[in-house]
């Protein structure tokens, strides 16, 4: 038998040391380089690696190949966003949301601040739904106007969801708007969406563009008036404050002389000259006679009256309106060639205004709903039509 030479030695030698230090250090192997490769998940996104020694893991990518807003990245076509700001993928626009100060999502466009899968204007398409303006002309998509532009060839020209107000596109209540201007109806802009009225805190200057009959005060919508100063209904005043002759005044305690329920504290009722009693009725619940009302007022039934209505608001009688005025279903003074319910015309409303009540507010027949467009904007072959189908028709102007 062959003896060993010295070098067989040394090599056993060291293989026996490996061993025991390995054995020593639990006998696990780790790849100093990390996993490498994420594992998919049933979101349909793959979670990043495990770091390495003195690596970090990947970051989150969708199934497109594209990284998240939020995930680590080192250049912008890694992100979905295609931003690569400080070392990590901004958040981008999905579809039908705004386009933002960071974009659209891969493979959609930004159009009237709005992201979508559409084509651009100017560019070749086939169908109106292929461009973002919903508007293809001879095989091109055409610009549509944004509410607050020129209406051009009318209400065909504006984008969708807006309708042309004369010479200019706008949005209804509820659409996008840039300002008050852009909105149908000199309506408000309110964050970004037109309003029917404005909330509290707004800036103001009457009370009747204050959303449930808030006070204007110091141009905005919801304060209290303090003593001293006009009012014109209980509630304006400030604190304990009532307000009596049109002044808003410290109200008169439990005994106190009172001339009127409206001086006294706590909605007590004056009696025989002194506050105390049962308690007075505020404005819109039912009465019997001015004594139960706080405001000594009793209209109709109903303390203070039903709260009047502006110009433009739809009416059934004159004493709905706040000018005292009801023409054609609408509070206000009569507007010039108002056409007639059975015929289409571009004036909103119509000559009846039982019909026209029916049309825009109330249907006879049951589980219809209203058209208020028919008395805001304009009277067209729809509402004609809705004169039938809502069973509108008055026995004295019948439609053919």
């Amino acid at each position: 038998m062959k003896r060993p030479s010295f070098f067989a030695y040394v090599f056993a030698s060291l293989l026996l040391a490996l061993t025991i230090v390995a054995a020593a250090c639990g006998g696990t192997k780790t790849n100093p380089l990390g996993t490498g490769a994420g594992s998919p998940t049933s979101s349909g996104t793959i979670t990043g690696g495990t770091g390495g020694q003195g690596g970090a893991g990947g970051g989150t990518t969708t199934g497109g190949g594209c990284k998240a807003g939020g995930s680590a990245c080192q250049a912008f076509n890694e992100c979905c966003s295609g931003v690569c700001a400080n070392q990590k993928c901004t958040n981008c626009g999905a579809a039908g949301k705004p386009c933002g100060a960071e974009g659209c999502c891969d493979g959609l466009t930004c159009y009237n601040n709005q992201c979508g899968q559409c084509v651009l204007d100017n560019e070749a398409c086939t169908l109106a739904s292929d461009c973002c303006s919903n508007i293809c002309n001879g095989g091109t998509c055409q610009h549509c106007s944004a509410p607050g532009e020129l209406c051009g060839g009318g209400a065909s020209a504006c984008c969708t969801g807006s309708q042309c107000n004369g010479e200019t596109c706008c949005s209804p209540i509820g659409g996008p708007c840039q300002s008050n201007g852009s909105c149908c109806n000199a309506k408000f802009c309110v964050e970004g969406m037109c309003a029917a009225c404005l909330p509290d805190g707004s800036f103001c200057s009457d009370s009747v563009d204050c959303c449930g009959g808030k006070n204007c005060v110091n141009n905005s919508c919801g304060g209290c008036i303090p003593t001293g100063d006009f009012c014109s209904k209980p509630g304006d005043c400030c604190g304990t404050d009532v307000c009596f002759d049109q002044t808003c005044k410290a109200c008169t305690p439990a005994n106190g002389a009172c001339e009127s329920n409206a001086e006294c504290c706590d909605g007590k009722s004056c009696t025989a000259g002194k506050c105390g009693g049962t308690p007075c009725k505020p404005d819109g619940q039912a009465c019997a006679s001015n004594a139960q009302c706080c405001n000594a007022n009793c209209v109709g039934g109903t303390c203070g009256g039903m709260p009047c209505k502006p110009d433009g608001q739809v009416c059934s009688m004159n004493a709905q309106c706040c000018n005292g005025t009801c023409t054609n279903g609408k509070c206000g003074p009569p507007v010039a060639n108002v056409g007639t319910c059975c015929t289409a015309h571009a004036t909103p409303g119509c000559s009846n205004a039982t019909i026209q009540n029916c049309v825009c507010v109330d249907p006879v027949k049951v589980g219809q709903m209203p058209d208020p467009f028919c008395c805001a904007t304009e009277w067209d072959s729809t509402c004609v039509t809705e004169v039938k189908t809502f069973m509108c028709v008055d026995a004295d102007v019948p439609c053919p």
